[in-house]
């Protein structure tokens, strides 16, 4: 039977909402972009005929990859992961709807909407998983909900509003194009919502230079620890969204010592027992700094816990244990490791092969055994890392004055 001319309607306009919702994603994070096609693929799985669902599918991205040609390879792959997904959903709505688009209230449809919903997420999740796994070398499935339970909420909120299109076509195909209208404003807030962020992010990382600019050894020890922060986070397969916040954090991890004074700041000798105490201060003062700027809330416990101790006896609250933000772990390994491996007022930078020595003694001691495993199996594969910070002493006045223009 030739498809109806209401079903052609409808798969045209899903095609382009489709096609427009992967051309202007969301950014919701610096490395994060998030894109509503997921809501109109569904509403064409319980709108359309399976056959003609795919096509609309396949057909709204592919325009969208003629258009905006990236990564091919990419493209393909996301092109592929979005088709199978509404193919495994149509194939469910077949079965259990055979009849097609029920009223809201009918407890089929609604029950076949909740199976259509995990079928289409499951493909999704779990072909995406694969690759990264594939990719990291990494068992298949390991820290999976780690990785996808942040976007729970997000998924959900796009297959309600694909049921709201379904309401809407299955009465009249033509009023859909009153939802563009709205959905604009919507990606118009979210756009100005992830502006917000990186401009957080971009004050967050020049209060952390201004705090390294203080120092004349220390010249981009923050910009290392966080780079290093990161890359360990990703191999402790960490999310992309808590190795974002991970880096973040151990950016601006000594923020707080922008109210240490210099004479306690950079004193060659041993400190008193009082300058201690002020010194010992700054992941408090850190802590209240970057809890003024609301983007950044989550990062807060890292910047406070970094000195924390595994055993218990580090500080400003002595946490123990699993009681230490796993981020703030991981901040706690790297931060100890650059201090190592560079010249400080008060002594020379030690060799690559003791400070490694003392990260291994240190394991579930000062720092958890795993994320001391992990980051000297990174210095192993990546040998380029594993170096001294002594080539490089800075003018601090000068650095201060270069800074400020």
């Amino acid at each position: 039977m030739p498809p109806s001319r209401h079903d052609l309607l409808v798969a045209a306009i899903l095609a382009a909402m489709i096609g427009l919702a992967r051309a202007y994603p969301v950014q919701v994070g610096p490395r994060t972009q998030v894109t509503a096609d997921n809501a109109a693929a569904f509403a064409a799985v319980l709108l359309l005929p399976p056959a003609m669902a795919i096509v609309a599918t396949f057909v709204g991205l592919l325009c969208t990859a003629l258009v905006r040609p990236t990564l091919l390879m990419q493209q393909a792959f996301n092109i592929s992961v979005s088709v199978l997904a509404v193919a495994a959903g149509a194939t469910v709505a077949q079965v259990l709807l055979p009849d097609g688009v029920r009223v809201a209230t009918d407890a089929r449809f609604i029950a076949t909407a909740l199976f259509v919903t995990g079928a289409m997420w499951f493909v999704n999740t779990v072909l995406v998983d694969a690759v990264i796994a594939i990719q990291q070398r990494r068992p298949l499935f390991e820290r999976w909900w780690a990785h996808n339970h942040l976007h729970v909420w997000q998924q959900a909120s796009l297959y309600l509003i694909g049921l709201l299109i379904v309401g809407i076509a299955a009465e009249r195909a033509w009023a859909l194009v009153l939802l563009l209208l709205p959905s604009f404003v919507v990606y118009r807030s979210l756009r100005d919502g992830a502006a917000l962020r990186m401009q957080t992010r971009q004050a967050l990382e020049e209060l952390a230079d201004i705090v390294d600019l203080r120092d004349r050894y220390t010249h981009d020890h923050c910009r290392r620890v966080g780079d290093l922060s990161g890359l360990l986070a990703r191999r402790l397969s960490c999310s992309p969204e808590e190795v974002e916040r991970i880096y973040l954090a151990a950016r601006v991890h000594d923020v707080g010592k922008i109210g240490i004074r210099s004479s306690v700041l950079l004193k060659p000798g041993d400190l008193t027992e009082h300058e201690w105490r002020e010194m010992r201060a700054h992941p408090e003062v850190g802590a209240r700094i970057v809890a003024k700027f609301p983007e950044f809330a989550e990062g807060r416990e890292l910047v406070l816990s970094h000195h924390e101790r595994w055993d218990g006896t580090g500080y400003p609250r002595g946490l123990s244990g699993e009681q230490i933000p796993f981020g703030a772990r991981i901040i706690a390994v790297v931060d100890s490791w650059d201090a190592m491996t560079s010249n400080r007022a008060y002594r020379q930078a030690m060799s690559v092969e003791r400070a490694v020595d003392e990260l291994e003694r240190g394991r579930d001691s000062q720092f958890e055994a795993r994320v001391v495993d992990a980051f000297i199996g990174l210095l192993r594969d990546q040998p380029d890392l594993a170096r001294l910070h002594t080539e490089y002493t800075q003018d601090v006045e000068a650095a201060l004055q270069a800074h400020a223009q």
